[in-house]
């Protein structure tokens, strides 16, 4: 917990008790709660109670549990450490815990992403094949088109090529224009 975010919540305390019986009373000036907060953690204490001027309590809390003991020291600000600072370590912090949390989502989109790519690319290569397939039948007939358009063989001509593109007939055109029986 930062202390000083604690002392500086509105109502303002004017006394802070340290672990039931310890005063401290918040001076003025523009560095009383680092000073304060300061104070608190140079004598230890563990639980801290705010008091108004006429002693009301108007807040508590337990510093106990908090963090353990090395990551108080770590995160606590040394004395005369800026406010930008202590932000910027704040800022740091944040950015490590918010890019932590959704790491996991962001692998998750890639992969299924990736994955998504891959089956595209392979259905592309899919219909390439197909449509390669249907070119080169399209040659065929439109050779075979222009060889029964320039007489043929006299073997059938036209009809063997209905035939064929009706799929049909028993008749396969060769590539030299001899018909072939299948």
């Amino acid at each position: 917990m930062n202390v000083k975010s604690w002392l500086r919540r509105a109502p303002p305390p004017a006394v802070i008790v340290l672990d039931g019986g310890k005063r401290l009373a918040i001076g003025e000036g523009p560095r009383r709660w680092q000073d304060a907060a300061d104070t608190i953690e140079s004598l230890g204490a563990t639980r801290l109670e705010a008091l108004s001027s006429d002693g009301t309590v108007l807040r508590a809390t337990s510093l106990e549990g908090d963090e353990s003991p090395g990551e108080t020291a770590a995160k606590a600000p040394a004395p005369g450490t800026s406010d930008l600072a202590i932000f910027a370590r704040l800022l740091s912090e944040a950015y490590v815990t918010g890019a932590t949390a959704t790491k996991a989502s962001y692998e998750l989109a890639f992969t299924e992403n990736t994955k998504l790519v891959a089956l595209l690319a392979s259905r592309l290569g899919a219909l390439e094949v197909a449509w390669q397939k249907s070119m080169a039948g399209t040659a065929n007939l439109q050779a075979a088109l222009a060889q029964a358009s320039a007489g043929g063989d006299g073997e059938g001509g036209v009809g063997e090529l209905l035939a064929m593109m009706m799929g049909g007939g028993g008749a396969k055109l060769a590539v030299n224009g001899k018909a072939k029986p299948t």
